[in-house]
């Protein structure tokens, strides 16, 4: 499943990438710093996701990180980054990454994609 991420956390600054679904649900999760383990943070995603209200796509500028949401049909993608990542980069591979999350079949739901090979 880190496949279809590799080329967004392989960028310059890129601290790390969320994969929510639509429940807030954690599907996927790798960051490229190290990161304090917080279950609070995990069980807070249901009220993330419900206060983005439907948003499409959203650039916020923080103090110290930019975060960068995108929404699929069934998800939320959402890249941490440095204020030296190249948000246009970023922009691209995700509209790269997003037709595959798009093309899971709702049955089976984004699961299927990220099963393992044996």
């Amino acid at each position: 499943m880190k496949d279809l991420f590799n080329e967004i956390l392989a960028m310059e600054d890129i601290q790390g990438v969320l994969l929510l679904s639509s429940e807030g649900e954690t599907i996927f999760k790798e960051f490229n710093v190290p990161v304090r383990k917080n279950n609070e943070l995990d069980e807070s995603f249901h009220e993330i996701v419900k206060s983005f209200n439907g948003i499409r796509e959203a650039d916020l500028l923080l103090e110290k990180v930019r975060v960068y949401i995108r929404k699929s049909n069934m998800s939320y993608l959402i890249v941490i980054m440095g204020s030296f990542a190249s948000a246009a980069m970023v922009r691209l591979s995700c509209d790269m990454i997003l037709p595959s999350l798009n093309d899971a079949k709702a049955g089976k739901g984004l699961r299927q994609i990220f099963k393992r090979s044996r």
